[in-house]
This record gives C-alpha cells, structure tokens and sequence, in this order.
C-alpha cells in the first residue's frame, strides 16, 4: 500500500510544480511584456495574465483530487475499517450554514464550511460526517473562528420529530461567553429527566414527550460517559429523527498532504488521531 501511494504522491507533487511553474513563467512574461503598451492595452494583458493562473488552479485540483481518492480509498479504510464501517466519501458536503443554524447544536454561528465528507453505516445505524469550521461574531471570549473539528448526524432507529439539546456546564459556558451580554442562543425551554442527569447536564427541548423517548436511561449513560471524556470539546442534539455530535479538535482528520511521505509513521500518527473518533462512533452506535 505504502510504495505504490508514495509513488503516485511524488509524481503528482513533481507534476503540479512543473506546471506551475511554466504557468507562474508565462504570466510573469505576459504582465512584464504589458508595460510595453499604453495604459488601456496594459490592463487588457495584466487580465489576460491571470487566465493561466485561473485554468492551472483548476487542473491542480482535479489533479490533486485523483491522489486524495486514491489515498482515501486505501489508507482510511485501512484505519476505520471498510468491513466495519462501510465506508464512502462524498465528492461534496450537502451541509449548509441554514442547515447548522436550524438545528441548534452548535451556537455563534455565522459561517459555515465544511469538507472531507463521509457517509457509513455499522451494527445498521447510518451516519455522515464531514470536517466542518464555523465563525462568529465577535466574541467575549476566543476568537470568532471557534470550531474546527467534526460534526457527525446518525440516524435514530427512533423515527421522533422534535429538537432536544444536551449541554453540559462546560458547554453552557461557552455559549454564554460567546454571546455579547450573556444573552443564551438557546430558545427551547429546560426539562427535567433523572434527577442524576439533570445535576451533570442540562436538557432543552420543544417537547417533553420527545425527550421520554429519546433519553433512555441507557441512552443517558452514553452521553455521561462521553462528555465526561471529551469534556467542553464536545456538543450533542437530536433533532428529527437524528443524532447530531460536534466534536471540537485541533486535530485535522483525513486528510493527504503531498509533502509527507506515506509510510507506517503516518499511519500510526493517524490511527492515534482517529482513536477518539471511533470511540465516540461506537459509543453512540450502541446507545441504540
């Protein structure tokens, strides 16, 4: 797996940078020769210039993009697991910031971007997940850009409509930092559960029969455990049907630099990175 991945990276890495340099050589020339002409004539060949630029960064990317398949395909599945997870990634995210601001998990949300999507399925629960980084405004607390990390949606076998928020103190916290004059974005009223959940964490939902149904106590147990161990990093909602976890990490998951080689040392480096990300899948998987 190692050889022919590395020899297809060092040739697509030795082909992006000849062409680019033959691109960058013959706009440089082309601008150059501008200052030749009368001012009109100049802007027409200083916009003429910037065509190879334009057409170069749209071949390095389809370029690029048949290395990155070819990574995925080989080198993720080798880490998560094809059998275990059927996996397949998606050309594109159909996530939108609409989408984000709808459902509520994540507050502060003014820009939204995601890529290196994913969709799955194990044990017959459906997910998706792509890497997602969100803005916001300006904030008391942190900078505007406050989330880089995963957002993950998996498929309830509890086909309930409704929104249910779980946050805990950590996430309360941030929510009110990062709203000017403490103001909560949450909008759903509170509602009691366990008396042993409700001293760990909160629960916000537009209905408390959808909360009887989705908050098992054995459900209850799981979202424990996690926020116990990602602590502040992450975020969890259900809404309509759907599991929603945002976990925030400075880490970037999947992707396939040129510049580093392909050998075991990433492979290990990676498998450590993603240690967290299945054990937070499975540990949602077998809530249900």
């Amino acid at each position: 797996m190692f050889e022919k991945l590395n020899t297809m990276r060092k040739k697509t890495l030795i082909l992006l940078i000849v062409m680019w340099i033959v691109v960058l050589v013959m706009s440089v020339c082309l601008f150059i020769s501008g200052f030749k002409f009368e001012y009109s004539m100049r802007r027409v060949i200083e916009v003429v210039a910037l065509i190879p630029l334009l057409v170069m960064s749209t071949l390095h990317k389809n370029i690029y993009h048949k290395y990155v398949s070819k990574f995925r395909e080989s080198f993720y599945q080798e880490i998560l697991g094809k059998n275990e997870y059927q996996l397949s990634f998606l050309e594109e995210v159909q996530i939108s910031l609409n989408d984000v601001k709808n459902w509520g998990i994540l507050p502060n949300v003014i820009g939204v971007f995601c890529n290196n999507g994913i969709i799955g399925s194990k044990n017959g629960i459906s997910f998706q997940m792509c890497q997602m980084d969100i803005t916001g405004k300006r904030r008391i607390e942190g900078p505007s850009a406050w989330f880089h990390g995963l957002y993950i949606i998996l498929d309830l076998k509890e086909n309930v409509r409704g929104t249910v928020h779980v946050r805990t103190p950590e996430n309360l916290h941030m929510e009110q930092a990062g709203n000017l004059y403490s103001i909560f974005h949450l909008n759903l009223p509170k509602v009691q559960t366990k008396a042993w959940f409700d001293e760990m964490i909160s629960v916000y939902a537009d209905n408390e029969e959808v909360v009887d149904k989705l908050l098992t106590e054995d459900r209850m147990h799981h979202l424990v455990k996690l926020h116990q161990h990602f602590r502040n990093r992450l975020w969890i909602g259900f809404v309509d049907g759907q599991m929603h976890i945002a976990l925030n990490e400075i880490k970037t998951f999947f992707q396939s630099p040129l510049m580093s080689a392909v050998n075991e040392h990433l492979l290990e480096r990676q498998k450590e990175n993603i240690k967290e990300l299945k054990l937070l899948m499975d540990e949602m998987i077998e809530s249900h």
